[in-house]
């Protein structure tokens, strides 16, 4: 019974690992993801508790697995990979054989938890495919590449312009 994790999926595996570092766990890599203290610091979080309270069940106080994206969403977790969704809650039926159909408060911050991890992992790869020569910043010349291969026609000046806006201490 192997435990499912985040490095199963695409972009977490092929995501390199900078040499003397390891990779950090993921919400998955346990038995119980929703006994991590992350969880727990979510559910404690109103606007989760609040989010699952408009989208729960009122008779069973759970939340049906097809409403979990509509409370991501609700939550500014656009976009989510479903692939998230999906391992989180078969990890959680281990413990809970119900969680593929309906999910606690609890099991709903771990979900919250995972989606966030598996966001930031993915933002992280697409930052190293953009960050060309690995120098840890964007440089004005590999931006303007990435909006050209995306097909967007941008001059010089406008990615200064951007830069100037969204680059406060100037390196890249």
């Amino acid at each position: 019974d192997a435990t499912e994790s985040f490095s199963s999926t695409p972009f977490e595996s092929e995501t390199p690992v900078p040499a003397g570092r390891q990779r950090s766990k993921s919400i998955l890599d346990v038995q119980d993801p929703a006994s991590r203290p992350e969880v727990a610091e979510a559910q404690q979080d109103g606007q989760i508790a609040e989010v699952f309270k408009s989208f729960h069940d009122s008779q069973s106080g759970e939340l049906l697995t097809n409403k979990v994206t509509r409370g991501l969403e609700a939550l500014g977790l656009v976009r989510v990979d479903a692939s998230a969704i999906e391992s989180t809650l078969r990890v959680l039926s281990r413990s809970n054989p119900r969680a593929k159909y309906a999910v606690n408060l609890n099991e709903f911050a771990a979900i919250v938890v995972a989606v966030r991890e598996f966001s930031q992992a993915y933002l992280r790869q697409q930052f190293e495919l953009l960050d060309c020569d690995g120098s840890g910043s964007v440089s004005k010349q590999e931006f303007m590449q990435l909006m050209w291969d995306i097909g967007y026609t941008v001059n010089r000046d406008t990615v200064t312009e951007i830069f100037q806006e969204i680059d406060n201490d100037g390196s890249g």
